[in-house]
């Protein structure tokens, strides 16, 4: 599968991706079909990965959307920390018991 990236077009537009979490695709890169992502960061701190939930536009309901955006950041923030990040108010970041057992 290709790997596509895509731009959000504006600064403001971004800035409302970062403080609320989780970004939305609403038919911008297929007809019919909506989505909702949030970041997964890697120790430090740079985005690793995603996690997305995807459906068709009927489906896809704005009160899904305010569902979903929140669930998938709660997890996508859980997987970044047992890949080792901490978030900025939460100190020791880039330390997890995932890296005490992985490390060498």
């Amino acid at each position: 599968m290709p790997l596509i990236w895509y731009s959000f077009g504006t600064a403001p537009a971004a800035e409302t991706v970062r403080k609320r979490g989780y970004a939305t695709d609403l038919q911008e890169l297929e007809n019919g079909v909506c989505c909702v992502a949030a970041p997964i960061r890697g120790r430090s701190g740079d985005v690793a990965g995603a996690i997305s939930a995807s459906a068709v536009e009927l489906r896809m309901t704005p009160e899904r959307i305010a569902f979903l955006g929140p669930e998938l950041s709660k997890v996508a923030t859980d997987i970044s920390h047992r890949l080792g990040w901490r978030s900025p108010d939460q100190g020791n970041r880039g330390h997890s018991e995932f890296n005490d057992v992985f490390s060498d």
